[in-house]
């Protein structure tokens, strides 16, 4: 059984929201507690239920890579970003997924891998879109 969590990203303050008091309902409505009101500036990110090579949970939002072996590798790699998937053209692919591909230096194309525990656990979290949106632009020298 998946362990579900939640992290929630404040675009106001442009931080993760450490705040115990924030709720929400099933249509994904996010409510402070402490005052009632309806948190319009909030975002709920899910926990997908895998980890990385490092055992960090992996949200919906986080950028994944392969480790670099090498000082070439360090800045020539590709990421991929994670987001849920809700079938809209999608065929079968429902849930989420991590097809979108950003390329680093001298990189271009490669497979994309499948996200499942046996391809997720040799990668690495580094970085979220919210927090490392650089790390979305594809940079070729």
């Amino acid at each position: 059984m998946r362990e579900i969590k939640f992290r929630v990203w404040d675009k106001e303050d442009e931080r993760f929201a450490k705040n115990s008091h924030l709720v929400f309902d099933f249509d994904g409505n996010i409510f402070n507690l402490q005052t009632g009101e309806d948190e319009k500036e909030l975002i709920l990110l899910q926990y997908t239920g895998l980890k990385d090579t490092n055992k960090k949970e992996i949200y919906e939002g986080d950028i994944l890579r392969r480790p670099a072996k090498d000082a070439w590798e360090k800045e020539n790699y590709e990421c991929y970003e994670v987001f849920f998937h809700d079938g809209n053209e999608a065929g079968e692919h429902i849930g989420f997924v991590m097809n979108r591909s950003h390329y680093h230096g001298n990189m271009s194309g490669g497979c994309i891998p499948g996200f499942l525990p046996r391809q997720t656990e040799k990668m690495e979290v580094i970085g979220n879109i919210w927090e490392d949106a650089k790390l979305l632009t594809e940079v070729n020298k």
